[in-house]
């Protein structure tokens, strides 16, 4: 019950303006985030570091944590007194915004979209609408270059590459992953620990992290397995693996090979399901309901869509559209953009609050 964050998401979004409002830097300033930024440099980590030594590229790491709360049920210390600093690291509080000026604290942030499988053709669609209202808002956003009809272990890489690009110049990066690209971003996460000092905060939307039923029978039937993995590799010249890597078994195996490092990492994961009669996926949601029993979005289950140990929203009023459109295909009353910014500052605060409890303040 603890990682469960659906009350307060549900709570963030409804303290923001309608979906039909423009978004402003109001909106932004309403979304808590830890409130003190602490820089720590390698030398403070370990005396005999240099910063060739160091996993971290840029020598040094960024580490959020919460003095102090911002908004109620985020960085509990609700006295308003700072934790003593360690050796080495130097506050800088961002409490105070010019009114007509992007946060600071969001300003200090690079986002990366990491779109889900199948959508290399689209690219120009899905998750653009998003892409363009978080820069327009003055967010420093990237959309990955991944191909996201390749094997977890080759996106994997890319997003390695993309990460500390983007995080050069001191900046942390947060991941706005949907569907296979949660998959994608947690392999990056788990096969290369230098990410981690670069990562602000790892939010997945319907990612099968668990696996999915849809991989799962296309792996397990000879006729649908040979003409959809025949289409991926023929049509859209793509990777058969990009899809097998998503059945149970393998989800599995990867995940006990590879654990993903989520008491480092802020992560939120986002389970959906759909059950209105209006989705366009109404025939996947009721064939995964008839054969399995399960609720989902007609693509992910809702149960496979979490990581181990890691908090949580479930919504279920969203099909597999949801995340990525504003509008058609979707057919949820959500807007992404304020979708993805409450989960990144659930993210980011919820991670906060659990260190400050480990540290008994």
């Amino acid at each position: 019950e603890k990682l469960d964050m659906s009350e307060r998401f549900h709570h963030l979004l409804s303290t923001l303006p309608p979906a039909h409002e423009l978004l402003t830097h109001d909106v932004l300033r309403s979304l808590p985030l830890p409130r003190r930024v602490v820089t720590q440099t390698a030398s403070s980590r370990d005396p005999s570091a240099s910063p060739a030594q160091s996993p971290n590229p840029r020598g040094n790491q960024r580490v959020d944590e919460a003095a102090e709360q911002v908004a109620p049920g985020c960085g509990a210390n609700l006295r308003g007194d700072h934790a003593p600093l360690k050796s080495g690291e130097v506050a800088c509080d961002y409490a105070m915004f010019m009114p007509s000026e992007l946060p600071a604290a969001w300003r200090s942030l690079k986002f990366l979209l990491v779109p889900g499988l199948l959508t290399k053709m689209l690219s120009h669609l899905a998750m653009a609408q998003l892409q363009a209202d978080l820069k327009r808002l003055g967010l420093q956003t990237r959309f990955s270059t991944i191909d996201t009809d390749q094997p977890l272990r080759v996106n994997a890489g890319v997003l390695r590459h993309e990460i500390l690009e983007l995080a050069e110049s001191g900046s942390r990066v947060i991941l706005l992953c949907h569907s296979k690209g949660g998959c994608d971003a947690v392999a990056a996460l788990s096969l290369f620990p230098e990410l981690l000092d670069a990562v602000a905060a790892l939010v997945t939307l319907q990612a099968p992290h668990s696996g999915s039923v849809i991989a799962h029978d296309l792996a397990h039937t000879d006729v649908q397995r040979s003409v959809a993995l025949a289409a991926i590799e023929k049509l859209l010249r793509g990777s058969k693996h990009a899809v097998l890597d998503l059945s149970y078994d393998n989800r599995q195996a990867f995940i006990k090979r590879h654990p993903f490092p989520g008491d480092v990492v802020p992560t939120l994961c986002v389970a959906c399901c759909e059950r209105r009669p209006i989705s366009l996926l109404r025939p996947a949601i009721d064939y995964v309901a008839l054969r399995y029993g399960e609720k989902s979005d007609g693509c992910v289950c809702q149960a496979d869509a979490t990581l181990p140990g890691c908090p949580f929203v479930k919504i279920h009023d969203m099909d597999h559209f949801g995340p990525a459109w504003r509008s058609f295909p979707a057919t949820d009353s959500y807007d992404p953009a304020r979708l993805w910014l409450v989960c990144a500052s659930i993210a980011m605060c919820e991670a906060a609050t659990r260190s400050d409890e480990l540290k008994g303040l």
